[in-house]
């Protein structure tokens, strides 16, 4: 496994990097931490897949990079790798891909229990803006090595006693990261826009308490998504548990909220495991959630033989499934779950 050293004398020596993230907040805080120290990278956010594939190569060719970093996509598959002429580093903390051609930086690799979040991993290569790391690592449940420290240079966003859940859930810090996730909802173009401007703001009181004009666009293009995400939780928290699991669908046209909802309901519903669905066409895209039962075995146990398909860590992953076989799906998740 590549060093996260090396990582950095290759970003150092890179002309033209680009940087390929997920569309949530720990990949946005990945790359917001290598951008604001490597400012000659550019950014590629990939949307609504958890897949790195061909189909993106020709807008990736259209930057001319000399140097290709992907941070927190679970999957990289071989076919995108075979396109690419110039070196590609993977920064993961997901389970393990071998893939020809890729130097891969994995901390499963040492050791298949330490999935901390890849936020971890690119704020111990620069080793500087804490705040962001902060988001990152929290978003992904789990507390930064630095927590005290933070919450001693940044006072009023988190109790340092606080367990992981609790500030992600109740404090200024949670509402920080919600901020982060929400400006994820807009479209393309928007999305880029903020995260140029969140490249040069400072502290996360110019957000929070919209003291500049660049923390008043981040609010203002989250607070957008705030109603919407409300009006669909009030909803999602009255549903009564059916034995060990909770059961969330909804149908929209809008924005998805499967994983948010589905982390929201795992707080308030520690001994359960957690499914939220969201009907998109013909297929269902669903978030499962545990804190006590690994849901990725019952994923993937669930889903075999059916048009479907899924992945992501123990206590927390998701996919899609057709609408047709949905019935058999759940039920063989209520089986597993509930046994």
């Amino acid at each position: 496994m590549i060093s996260l050293k090396k990582i950095k004398d290759q970003l150092e020596k890179s002309e033209n990097p680009l940087i390929l993230y997920d569309d949530d907040p720990d990949g946005l805080c990945s790359y917001l931490l290598l951008k604001r120290s490597f400012p000659k990278a550019s950014g590629f956010i990939v949307k609504s897949s958890p897949y790195v594939t061909e189909e993106i190569v020709p807008l990736i060719r259209n930057y001319y990079p000399d140097l290709i970093v992907i941070v927190d996509k679970p999957v990289v598959t071989q076919d995108f790798v075979d396109k690419i002429a110039v070196p590609i580093i993977w920064i993961d903390h997901h389970p393990i891909i071998k893939l020809k051609g890729v130097t891969y930086f994995n901390p499963r690799l040492k050791d298949p229990e330490d999935n901390r979040p890849t936020t971890h991993w690119c704020y111990n290569l620069v080793k500087k803006d804490m705040w962001i790391a902060a988001i990152g690592i929290i978003s992904d449940w789990a507390k930064p090595s630095f927590f005290k420290k933070f919450v001693k240079e940044y006072p009023g966003l988190a109790d340092e006693n606080a367990k992981k859940e609790d500030v992600l859930f109740s404090s200024e810090l949670g509402n920080l990261i919600k901020i982060f996730d929400f400006i994820l909802k807009n479209n393309t173009s928007t999305i880029n826009k903020c995260v140029n401007v969140l490249t040069r703001i400072e502290t996360p009181y110019e957000i929070i308490n919209q003291e500049t004009k660049e923390g008043k666009y981040i609010y203002s293009n989250a607070k957008k998504f705030a109603k919407r995400y409300d009006d669909l939780f009030a909803k999602a928290i009255k549903i009564k548990p059916d034995g060990n699991i909770v059961i969330f669908t909804y149908t929209t046209k809008l924005t998805s909220f499967t994983g948010e909802i589905a982390n929201a309901l795992n707080y308030k519903h520690k001994d359960k495991v957690i499914f939220v669905g969201r009907q998109k066409e013909d297929r269902i895209n669903f978030s499962l959630r545990s804190e006590k039962i690994k849901v990725r075995p019952i994923l993937d146990k669930a889903i075999k033989g059916l048009d479907g398909s899924g992945g992501g860590h123990d206590f927390a992953c998701g996919g899609n499934i057709l609408s047709r076989d949905f019935s058999e799906f759940i039920e063989k998740v209520r089986k597993y779950v509930n046994k």
